[in-house]
């Protein structure tokens, strides 16, 4: 209720104070003075308005140690960046939780912890953007959007500081949705356990749901291959092997195929010869040959 109904209210209070008898009027005057307190003390309805999307650089993207509201969080301290409101608020609370049993080494992202980080895992950090502005990057409509998400998410894993200080292994997952693009980066020690192959194969798994427009699942799958691929694990291995075995066995048997034809060949020729030499040599030792016509007689 406004502050001019509230006045409405007390100018109605007069009128009746001085209508109304004293036991009637002090009724009135308390239930108008709750009814006034309770309409106040009423939470105000959340007004949503629509933000276009814009384009971020490395250097106006909010940082979820600092920015806590601008990064969408609420207030809480985070590792997820969304300022564009990409993922729900639940999506973004379950990459942070994720990424906390990734930072405590919890089952089943166990493995082992890096050499200087005091018996900690890895941590991984969540960029969010709609869209990236390429000219704060010194890049053009001819590089490519893989190349501009690659450039972006290395300047915000070091503006961020992601992992700890000297030991490399931080994990910087960022998505730029209307770019279409994804780029994993990792600090040193990080990428001697998740290479540069591990994460294009990551990506490439959650592609389904990034087509979907399903984020919040999209960078579940990414940041559970993750921790496991740095616990020691090779997620979609199973999968990748069996296509490479498909194909070796394939070619083997088409190689072997081609020999064994050849044999067959080689052999049938053979035979055919030897009969023929076993024909000469029988016409050669007859001494007299029947003649069955005459051109010329």
């Amino acid at each position: 209720m406004s502050l001019r109904a509230v006045y409405g209210a007390n100018s109605i209070l007069g009128v009746a104070a001085r209508t109304l008898r004293p036991g009637r009027t002090l009724a009135l005057f308390a239930g108008l003075v709750f009814c006034a307190s309770a309409a106040l003390s009423s939470p105000t309805p959340e007004i949503r308005t629509e933000v276009a999307p814009r384009m971020w650089s490395p250097a106006l993207f909010p940082n979820p140690n600092v920015n806590l509201t601008a990064c969408g969080r609420r207030g809480r301290q985070s590792v997820v960046c969304d300022p564009d409101g990409v993922l729900t608020y639940k999506g973004a609370n379950d990459l942070d939780r994720l990424a906390g049993r990734i930072r405590r080494r919890d089952n089943p992202y166990v493995g082992y912890a890096p050499e200087c980080s005091d018996a900690l895992g890895y941590q991984v950090a969540v960029g969010v953007a709609r869209r990236i502005d390429r000219k704060a990057l010194g890049m053009s409509s001819r590089d490519s959007n893989i190349a501009v998400a690659k450039k972006f998410a290395l300047a915000l894993h070091d503006k961020w500081g992601v992992g700890d200080k000297g030991c490399g292994n931080g994990v910087m997952v960022f998505v730029a949705v209307e770019d279409r693009a994804a780029f994993i980066t990792t600090g040193r020690q990080a990428h001697a356990i998740l290479t540069d192959g591990d994460a294009e194969s990551i990506i490439e798994l959650a592609k389904g749901q990034f087509r979907s427009q399903n984020y919040d699942e999209a960078l579940r799958i990414i940041l559970d291959d993750v921790g496991r691929i740095l616990a020691g694990e090779r997620v979609g291995s199973g999968w990748f092997d069996a296509v490479f075995w498909i194909v070796a066995l394939g070619i083997i048997l088409q190689v072997f195929s081609s020999k064994i034809q050849r044999h067959f060949r080689a052999k049938r020729l053979r035979t055919h010869l030897k009969k023929l030499d076993r024909d000469v040599a029988v016409a050669g030792a007859t001494e007299r040959y029947d003649q069955t016509s005459c051109t010329i007689c």
